[in-house]
């Protein structure tokens, strides 16, 4: 496989910000075998004598134990055998040479040039001999006695962080002295100057590595390749050189070559690494000749089936040391010490004989019974040990103290730590995650791998190690207790490369090693690159960049069968499988003939038959210019063929389909698209865009161009022909792919979500509108009719078609025909007869439904409303929302059908309009349909309407006090005055209201409270500021009661008024609130006028001096009222008798009981009396009368024209008056 090069696996362990790029694979080397600096090395005789033990190897082995021997070789060594690093805040030594003078840095030309003219050309080594040969060596060379340094920093600098990061790299053990560095050429790089592969020979006693550090100086080129056994190693700093100092080291035996300078000079020091501690031999690299050797070997054997099949075909070696996640992800820079060193000899071999080298974490997890387990005394007991790192999982146990968040109380950590061990192991599981490469990408497809011990190369791993965290259940009856381990380690995870591809690799991480592939060889894939395509191309989920990225790498790899795949692939995005850019590049690459079937391919799996067109003109006139006759030929013959054989189109398709219509006329419509598709389903939303469509074209159809403009009689004949065929498609189909909308009541009792409708179907409500506005829009309001009559037939306006189906279509179009077509009214005919079929089985309307039904009640007129709607619904008591919203608009819309009938009682000298006796009759049911406290009755349906009606008034030139009115003000005002102000506290036994503070700020809080009509008051204060609160409460226990909060941070006082305050207060904001309804009624004057003789009643209740009485005329008034007026606005003198003693007497009472607020005074207050209003003009037999809600005790009377009916009795009394006092305001039935 391609791998980002071992080289760089074995760079990343130092601090580096260098270029890693492998050099060129093809590039030639050439070996110096006999040179002073070169090691000699039987590469060959060595690889033939591993073949021979390769092939003598027996079948059968265990892959395990032979892993596990190799790994125990010689790999402890804790450093590395080379180092680089950048420095960008290096100090600029003031580089003097003797004979040349100082040189600047960066190094000019010039004074490259001058250091050339002074300088030496650099020998090398061959026997005894010194050789001078530049096509082994070419360098200049300057000796260290003419070298010196202007800047003492820079020794000091070479010293602390050089001489010392490059013994920490190279494994130098800390407890010696540092080595010292001594300088030992001045070499410079010109142009094609290069080193062949070569080992340092030792060149100074005690001298064991070697470091060159690059000055600043620009150039291109010059690689430094390294090795020791089977790692290998670039330094590449040409992209840096500029402005920063490279520093690179290694051992004395490592082997290095300096591939040639392109461009510009490279100007560097060589020192020697010295070893000065005295006793001590100097660092030396371990051999490791045999161990590499035998690793390869079991790999070898591996790969080639020479061991027994494990599965899955994967092995884990425990490392060292404990990695996280977060460092895992790092890849190889992340490990250290032997883990560091056995991977960078590993990893050239893994890629030699094609293996996957990750590392993950491992968790081995063991269950099984108690070792010596069998008392009592453990008992429900349930402890995590100390572990490894802490006290369990989560802290003291799995979520907090023990498990179960409990823990017993005896249970200290003496008791943790006798967690004991496991006596028999019922149970293992090992798994590994966070899988990560050498280079930190993800390649595993899942989270956890399971494995087995067997894939683990250390046997008995966990023999006799203490876990990093236990849990034990303690004794279970009549079992032993069971214990739980975990032991979690870092593994090395090696496999096969072809067992990696199909087990581990994902998408993603081939795409990454094709991209890293793809950088290092431009258009020449390796058979390992086009494995990792096919595991892109093999996921069923492919990315728009995913694919645009393998059809870009099929071009730069000239292959039409990978090109083909990308194209069959991928699926449709918003303009094609590919870009129009790539697609065109493939037709480059690979000629039109080659590519035309792919592209026919993806034409054909167009989700539209408009954008496969739209795709095909766009790539004839992106394309070659040189295939241009030939694409449009088999543009043209495509096109032709889907149209021919288009079964499925969409919206999307319409204005293509059009355009074709427009070329070869209307009979390609009707000849050829419809018949093939009027059979068809699913294709309603298509024949609404079709006719639509059609529509927008009538011009054209009717008067083409062929005709110069003018229509003729069979022109518009065959237009509309074909409109309505496509409409009567419609209205066939209309049911079609729709559905009901689930029920108003569909929820299961055990859910709170209501089950939504299938998302494949479309409501009728949807489809039902979509055809209708298709009517209106188009102009064919007949057909309109026809279909809501097809409507009611398979849908009958039933309660839960009405709320489902009808309500939102009939809000739909009066809102369409409001705002959009000015030539249709909702009121025409078309749908005036259908609403009032709607009207006539209307059971449970809503108030989103008023609009449309004043609307229909307009055209058919208040007697139609009064004699017909009303009596159908008044019985159905939850409908206030509906009847609220009704009136509300009757009141508000001057149009309204009530204003409709103005006429006066003929027979009536007051002559009272009648345009108001719809809306009694309407208030009346509002009352009743809410049976609510009186206050709620106030706030939601007087208070609101009372302004409204006013303003109608007003706006008819009537007066409030006039009658009818005057007596349903009258009541309404009495009510209010009763129950909602009630009776005033005695304000005798009320403390007056003072401060209590001493003035400080927590004080003065208090005071503005005590002041306030706020009722109660928490005080969050420390136990210092609420202690002195305290004390200044404690001298108003009779304005004040407090106690103390215990919750929160800090505590709370808590601070009530007594309830004598409390009441009056809340008295007082009732009293204001009262001020207010009153202005709603009028100003003084016209209360006056309203209240009559009751005026003086009025103030008294109004200042809390006596509490108003009902009923109105029960009562005299009291002497301050009688100077205002003795027989009130109207003159009549009120009677306290029933003038029809054989009635059952009518509950006066205006609520069944006071609010808890009030008081009753006296027996007066709960006393019902039966008082009847003087003669009124009588209701006309033709207009229902009021019907009054009365007490719930007593029967409710009907008015019918001018008979009295008592529910209960057949008897039909006489009577010309109506009793006001009896509407009752709460609406108690």
């Amino acid at each position: 496989m391609f791998y980002e090069n071992h080289n760089v696996v074995e760079a990343a362990t130092r601090d580096t910000h260098l270029d890693t790029t492998a050099a060129p694979q093809d590039a030639p080397v050439q070996s110096v075998q006999e040179l002073e600096y070169d090691g000699e090395g039987d590469d060959e005789e060595d690889d033939e004598e591993d073949d021979e033990e390769d092939d003598s190897a027996s079948e059968g082995d265990d892959l395990r134990e032979e892993l596990e021997e190799v790994f125990e070789g010689d790999f402890d060594f804790r450093g590395s055998y080379a180092y680089s690093s950048l420095f960008t805040d290096a100090p600029n030594p003031v580089l003097n040479i003797t004979g040349v003078g100082p040189i600047g840095l960066p190094l000019s030309p010039r004074d490259a040039q001058l250091i050339i003219t002074s300088a030496t050309q650099a020998p090398f080594g061959h026997g005894t001999e010194t050789k001078i040969d530049t096509s082994v060596r070419h360098t200049w060379e300057i000796e260290p006695a003419r070298v010196s340094f202007g800047n003492a920093v820079w020794r000091t600098w070479m010293e602390e962080t050089v001489v010392r990061g490059v013994a920490t790299a190279l494994g130098v053990p800390s407890s010696t002295t540092p080595p010292k560095c001594e300088l030992y050429k001045l070499l410079l790089y010109e142009q094609d100057s290069h080193f062949l592969p070569h080992q340092d020979t030792v060149k100074a006693q005690n001298m064991f590595a070697t470091i060159i550090v690059v000055l600043p100086s620009p150039y291109t080129g010059g690689q430094v390749h390294v090795s020791h056994s089977s790692s290998q190693q670039v330094f590449s700093f040409d992209s840096n050189s500029l402005l920063s100092t490279a520093v690179m080291a290694w051992y004395t035996d490592v082997q290095h070559e300096v591939k040639p300078i392109t461009s510009g000079y490279r100007l560097a020091l060589s020192y020697n690494l010295v070893h000065v501690t005295p006793g001590v031999p100097p660092p030396i690299l371990p051999d490791m000749h045999s161990s590499i050797m035998s690793l390869r070997r079991v790999l070898k054997k591996w790969r080639t089936y020479k061991y027994p099949d494990i599965e899955p075909n994967i092995m884990c070696h425990i490392l060292s040391h404990k990695y996280s996640p977060a460092g895992l992800s790092t890849g190889f820079k992340a490990l250290k010490g032997k883990d560091s060193y056995l991977v960078a000899q590993l990893m050239p071999l893994a890629t030699e004989q094609e293996f996957f080298v990750g590392l993950a974490n491992l968790t081995y997890h063991q269950t099984g019974t108690a070792d010596g387990d069998g008392g009592y005394g453990d008992y429900y007991k349930r402890r995590r040990g100390y572990g490894r790192y802490g006290y369990g999982r989560y802290g003291y146990g799995r979520y907090g103290y023990g498990r179960y968040g409990y823990y017993d109380s005896d249970c200290d950590d003496d008791d943790d730590e006798e967690v004991p061990g496991i006596d028999e192991v019922t149970d293992t599981t090992l798994t590994v995650e966070n899988l990560f490469d050498m280079a930190g990408n993800k390649p595993a497809r899942s989270k956890k791998i399971s494995l087995d011990l067997e894939n683990l190369v250390q046997q008995d791993a966990f023999e006799d190690v203490e876990p990093d965290e236990d849990h034990y259940e303690g004794y279970m009856g009549n079992y032993s207790g069971e214990v739980e381990q975990w032991y979690r380690r870092t593994v090395l995870i090696i496999m096969p490369e072809e067992s990696a591809r199909s087990v581990l690799y994902t998408s993603d991480y081939a795409l990454e090693i094709l991209h890293r592939a793809a950088l290092e060889r431009p258009g020449k894939p390796s058979p390992e690159d086009l494995l990792f395509a096919n595991i892109v191309l093999n996921n069923f989920q492919h990315s728009p960049a995913t694919l645009v990225t393998m059809a870009q790498y099929a071009v730069s790899w000239n292959n039409l069968e990978l090109w083909r795949r990308v194209l069959s692939a991928g699926n449709w995005t918003a303009s094609s499988v590919l870009p129009m850019k790539e697609l065109v590049a493939g037709w480059k690459a690979f000629s039109f003939d080659s590519v035309c079937n792919s592209l026919e391919q993806i034409v054909q799996k167009a989700p539209q038959i408009s954008r496969g067109i739209s795709l095909i003109r766009d790539l004839v006139e992106n394309g070659p210019q040189e295939d241009c006759q030939m694409a449009q030929q088999w543009a043209d013959q495509l096109i032709s063929q889907l149209l021919t054989t288009l079964e499925a189109p969409t919206v999307q398709d319409v204005s293509l389909l059009i355009e074709t219509a427009r070329k070869q006329g209307l009979s390609y419509l009707t000849c050829t698209l419809i018949p093939r598709l009027e059979k068809k389903s699913g294709l309603h939303d298509f024949w609404l865009a079709m006719i639509r469509e059609l529509e927008s074209n009538r011009t054209y159809f009717v008067s083409p161009p062929e005709a110069e403009g003018s229509s003729t009689s069979e022109t518009q004949n065959q237009f509309e022909n074909t409109k309505k065929r496509c409409l009567d498609i419609v209205l066939c189909n209309w049911e079609h792919g729709s559905a009901d909308p689930p029920p108003v009541n569909n929820t299961p009792y055990y859910s709170h979500r209501p089950r939504p409708p299938p998302q494949s179907l479309v409501t009728h409500t949807t489809r039902v509108i979509q055809i209708l506005d298709l009517c209106i829009d188009v102009g064919v309001l007949g057909i309109c009719k026809v279909f809501l009559g097809l409507v009611m037939k398979k849908k009958p306006p039933t309660s839960d078609n009405f709320q489902t189906l009808y309500s939102p279509v009939i809000s739909h179009i009066r809102q369409k025909l409001s705002t959009t077509n000015e030539s249709v009214s909702f009121n025409s005919d078309v749908f005036v007869d259908f609403m009032g079929l709607i009207l006539q089985t209307l059971k449970t309307p809503s108030s989103a439904d008023v609009p449309w039904i004043i609307d229909i009640l307009q055209t058919k007129g208040a007697p139609y409303m009064i004699q017909s709607f009303v009596p159908r619904l008044e019985k159905n008591v939850a409908l206030y929302h509906f009847w609220y919203q009704f009136i509300t608009t009757l009141v508000k819309d001057e149009t309204a059908i009530v204003t409709k009938s103005t006429a006066t009682d003929p027979d009536s000298k007051n002559s009272v309009p009648r345009f108001l006796d719809p809306l009694t009759r309407l208030w009346s049911l509002l009352a009743k349909a809410k049976p609510l406290t009186l206050q709620e009755n106030f706030q939601t349906i007087y208070n609101p309407l009372i302004p409204q009606l006013r303003q109608l008034l007003t706006t008819k030139n009537l007066d409030i006090s006039s009658s009818p009115f005057l007596e349903l003000i009258q009541v309404v005002l009495g009510s209010y005055l009763r129950f909602v102000l009630g009776a005033r506290p005695n304000p005798n036994a009320l403390v007056p209201a003072r401060k209590l503070g001493c003035g400080c700020s927590d004080c003065q809080v208090l005071d503005n409270f005590l002041m306030s009509k706020s009722l109660e008051q928490t005080f969050r204060l420390v136990q210092a500021r609420r202690t002195h609160l305290e004390r200044q409460l404690y001298s108003g226990r009779d304005l004040v009661s407090f106690t103390t909060i215990r919750s929160g941070s800090p505590h709370g006082l808590v601070v009530k008024k007594n309830r004598q305050v409390a009441d009056y207060q809340s008295w007082m904001q009732r009293q204001s609130q009262t001020k207010t309804f009153l202005g709603t009624i009028g100003d003084g004057n016209m209360l006056r006028k309203i209240a009559g003789h009751r005026y003086g009643d009025v103030l008294t209740a109004f200042e809390g001096k006596q509490q108003f009485m009902l009923p109105w005329n029960s009562v005299a008034s009291t002497s301050a009222s009688t100077n205002h007026s003795s027989s009130g606005a109207t003159g009549r003198t009120p009677s306290t008798t029933n003038s029809n003693p054989t009635a059952a007497p009518i509950n006066t009472s205006l609520h069944g009981a006071p609010p808890p607020h009030l008081h009753n005074p006296g027996p007066s207050s709960t006393q019902s009396t039966s008082y009847m209003w003087p003669s009124q003009p009588a209701l006309s037999a033709s207009t229902p009368a009021i019907v009054m809600a009365l007490g719930s005790s007593n029967p409710m009377p009907m008015m019918t024209g001018s008979a009295l009916t008592v529910p209960g009795t057949n008897k039909r009394k006489k009577s010309t008056m109506v009793s006001m006092d009896t509407i009752d305001l709460t609406g108690e039935d």
